[in-house]
């Protein structure tokens, strides 16, 4: 009998670690989990950004090219 209640109080302490090192490890994945968000929200942005910079170049750039198109057609 008192060996069954060595062996248990021995696996109980095993169980408490194992089952710390799981928490420890279970914070530090939720810390990166929000970290991998927060970048993934600022890329989002940036890219949001880029999008619409490229739109309206594009856009200048096909409103230069018209206007040197009827610049360049009317006879001086």
């Amino acid at each position: 009998m008192a060996k069954s209640i060595k062996d248990l109080k021995k696996e109980n302490v095993f169980l408490k670690s194992k089952c710390e090192k799981s928490d420890f490890t279970l914070i530090e994945l939720v810390e990166e989990r929000e970290k991998t968000k927060k970048q993934l929200e600022k890329i989002k942005n940036q890219k949001e950004k880029l999008e619409s910079l490229c739109r309206t170049l594009q856009a200048e750039r096909k409103q230069s090219s018209m206007g040197s198109n009827s610049s360049d057609s009317v006879p001086a």
